[in-house]
């Protein structure tokens, strides 16, 4: 999951719904732009998700598999 953008396209939307909003606070929509309020947990709770002996892990392997193959 290291290029989570080029994933993004191959995940079930179910899947990226819970991403955005273990990610993501909230989105501030100004004149000048936009302003995303990242969740700092979030960002814990994934990395909790990608350790050794979980589903994450594995997808992480395969990811490199493929880029190997």
């Amino acid at each position: 999951m290291r290029n989570l953008a080029g994933l993004w396209r191959e995940l079930f939307p179910a899947e990226q719904c819970r991403l955005a909003q273990l990610l993501i606070e909230r989105v501030v929509i100004a004149d000048g732009g936009l302003e995303i309020i990242w969740r700092d947990q979030g960002w814990q709770e994934l990395a909790g998700e990608l350790m050794p002996g979980t589903i994450g892990a594995e997808l992480q392997e395969w990811e490199q598999q493929e880029v190997a193959a």
